[in-house]
């Protein structure tokens, strides 16, 4: 829709003002008679301002048409008016009209100014925007070196806004100094007043931001003139150059950075230029042709060959320069080559060339490296490939022998070229080659080392000879192995099998010999104490019945042994089990001292047994073994002591959540036991006889055993 034609609006309202003046007039003329005029000239005034010319002069027209016709005697007629009247309404008009005239050339010249302001505006907005789209910072003055603009840029760097700057002298918002002498430095603004001419900043300036920040900046003013050629200002154009002055350091760096490195490389790096010289070299291309750089710089770098190099290198330069063929250049893995030293020694070397271009101009940097030493090196692994003992090859990953060593063609009677011309499969016996095949797969797709493999190869002479392998895949598909042959060791080793399984088999007889002597003794021996066990219940005398004792304790005794055979011969196969339940140490050590307290006292000696009162009164043991090792350390000591005491002790150790640690002990005032023998306390049966009394068959030691492997 378009917006409603509006140019009648000021006319229209321009004849408003009469009319209510009109109505006004009307209403209290007789408040005003006889002032006719009065309501009627501002009418005529604001109409004028309202409307302009045409309708001023229809609103003077409107008025005194109306003061004539209504409020001028006669009234309701326009003749028969008095010369006053009619002077009155010729002046009336003569300011209508020179109303009307004021006010439409005042508006004229206000919409001049207007448009002046506008287009002024205008200007301004679009420098605004000019100076704010520009990347660097601008700031303009007077001719008395005052700031009279400020763009974006300059309030950030200067750290002033616009509002503030305005009318401060440049100085006082664009503070340089000189970054080395940390002084003052020119203003260039005041220079370009000065002398009319375009100034510059010189390097290292730094201008002190608001906040007291450096900020490095190159700038250059200029001087701004008018018309008549006159100074009337300055513009300043300056702008940071941190970024620039870092990129400056870092290539300054990078280069020190490149050139550290190329005097530290073991290469040495020599540039020569298209006609073949020298322009550059390190530090290690001094070192490995013996030349200082003064020397050979400036020279042909045909002087580091020996012939026929020395006298073909031009060539190859001019041919590679005409035709782009290279020979060397650009064969970044290099070949080897031989160099000449400045004595005129020659030397194995590996050389890379590249290609560079710096503008129109072509180079060529060599990579060097002298590797004597590893010629040496790879010449000395020769020997060691050829001398060594073990079978040493190399294959490929195609499944054929690259390289095989003396020692394999001489455990395998082929010779080299034999084994270089058949598939390794070839040689490997048919029910193992599924196998080998499946090991060579999975070593090449892992990457991982093989360690002792083992398959079989066929010998010359139609023998299969046993090989147990080491292999390492390397880069390029080869494979680096050694192979031993272990055909002796097998058989060796099966021969040795063979025997255990014999010895396993006469251990089993002995076993079962030994539960079958301990039956047939365990026997007569239960009858024999049934027997003493009757005959104590009847009347005997003193002397019988220590006799009767005597013969019940050696029964019992040969008991024990018996038992302990059995145990013996289930400890030595690992077949002892316990029977766990609970069980009172207290009780344990009481049944045990009473068991042999007849005997103890048989010989005067004091038996008795102590408990640690921090031991619980029940534990999880295996109450026959227990007192099996307990009984075999008491009577030990009554048969090895003549007088004094013996005493059975439990011990509390430690606690560890709900279980207890306990140490059981025997002390006696018997012989004792050396301290060799004591090293073999859990050692198997051996019996200590140097220091036993004439007339002890005592073996103080199986005790020990058991409760050794009991523990274990």
């Amino acid at each position: 829709m378009h917006a409603p034609n509006r140019t009648w609006l000021r006319p229209s309202l321009a004849m408003l003002p009469p009319i209510i003046a009109f109505g006004l007039q009307w209403v209290f003329w007789s408040a005003i008679r006889p002032y006719a005029w009065l309501l009627f000239l501002p009418t005529v005034f604001i109409s004028s301002w309202i409307g302009g010319l045409i309708p001023g002069l229809i609103s003077t027209v409107l008025s005194a048409t109306l003061v004539s016709w209504f409020f001028i005697p006669p009234q309701f007629s326009f003749s028969g008016k008095t010369p006053m009247s009619l002077s009155s309404i010729g002046l009336f008009c003569i300011m209508g009209v020179l109303f009307s005239i004021f006010h439409d050339r005042l508006r004229r010249a206000n919409q001049k100014a207007e448009e002046i302001n506008a287009s002024l505006r205008t200007s301004e907005e679009n420098l605004s925007v000019t100076l704010s789209s520009i990347g660097d910072a601008v700031m303009t003055t007077d001719a008395q070196g005052r700031v009279t603009r400020l763009n974006v840029i300059a309030e950030r760097l200067t750290g002033w806004s616009q509002a503030e700057a305005i009318t401060l002298p440049v100085a006082d918002i664009f503070h340089i100094i000189n970054q080395n002498t940390r002084q003052p430095a020119p203003n260039p603004v005041e220079a370009a007043l000065a002398q009319g001419i375009v100034h510059g900043l010189a390097n290292d300036t730094v201008l002190i931001a608001r906040d007291g920040s450096e900020i490095p900046i190159a700038d250059s003013c200029a001087p701004i003139r008018n018309r008549d050629g006159l100074v009337i200002g300055t513009i300043l154009v300056f702008h940071d150059v941190t970024r620039e002055y870092a990129a400056q350091k870092a290539l300054r760096d990078s280069s020190t950075r490149i050139q550290t490195i190329l005097n530290t490389v073991v290469e040495g790096i020599i540039s020569i230029n298209e006609q073949g010289i020298i322009e550059t070299l390190n530090p290690a291309a001094e070192r490995i042709f013996d030349y200082s750089a003064a020397e050979i710089i400036g020279q042909n770098v045909n002087v580091l060959m020996p012939e026929p190099y020395h006298s073909q290198h031009d060539g190859f330069i001019e041919r590679y320069c005409t035709t782009g063929k290279a020979h060397i250049i650009g064969n970044s893995s290099g070949r080897e080559v031989k160099g000449r030293r400045r004595d005129g020694s020659t030397f194995p070397l590996e050389l890379a060339v590249s290609e560079m271009w710096l503008g129109d101009r072509r180079y060529f940097t060599g990579s060097t490296r002298d590797i004597s030493a590893r010629k040496e090196a790879e010449n000395q692994l020769d020997r060691f490939f050829s001398l060594s003992l073990d079978m040493l090859c190399i294959s490929s990953a195609e499944g054929y022998f690259k390289r095989v060593n003396p020692a394999f063609t001489l455990a395998l009677g082929w010779s080299v070229e034999e084994m270089l011309s058949h598939p390794f499969l070839f040689f490997v016996h048919p029910d193992d080659q599924v196998a080998t095949l499946h090991e060579v797969e999975r070593q090449i797709k892992a990457g991982e080392s093989v360690l002792h493999f083992e398959n079989r190869y066929r010998h010359k002479n139609g023998s299969w000879r046993l090989l147990s392998w080491v292999s390492k895949p390397h880069t390029g598909g080869l494979m680096f192995a050694t192979a031993r042959d272990i055909t002796e060791q097998r058989q060796a080793e099966q021969a040795l099998i063979a025997a255990r399984d014999q010895a396993e088999l006469a251990n089993h007889a002995k076993d079962s010999f030994l539960a079958t002597m301990s039956h047939e003794i365990r026997t007569p021996l239960t009858g024999m104490l049934g027997m003493l066990e009757l005959l104590s219940m009847s009347d005997l005398d003193k002397e019988q019945r220590e006799t009767l004792d005597v013969a019940w304790e050696s029964g019992r005794g040969l008991l024990r042994i018996v038992s302990d055979i059995l145990d013996w011969s289930k400890i030595e196969e690992g077949k002892l089990e316990l029977s766990l339940r609970s069980t009172s140490i207290s009780q344990l050590l009481i049944e045990v001292v009473n068991t042999y307290s007849r005997v103890a006292s048989s010989k005067s000696l004091i038996l008795k047994q102590r408990l640690d009162p921090r031991i619980s009164s029940a534990h999880i043991v295996d109450p026959l073994r227990l007192a099996q090792v307990l009984n075999n350390f008491v009577s030990n000591a009554i048969k090895f002591t003549e007088h004094g005491e013996i005493e059975l002790r439990a011990e509390f150790q430690e606690r560890c959540d709900s279980d207890e640690r306990i140490r059981f002990s025997v002390r006696d005032t018997g012989i004792g036991i050396s301290m060799a023998a004591q090293q073999r306390l859990f050692q198997h049966y051996r019996q200590e006889r140097a220091r036993t009394q004439p007339g002890c068959m005592g073996v103080p030691g199986w005790g020990w055993r058991s409760a050794g492997d009991c523990r274990r």
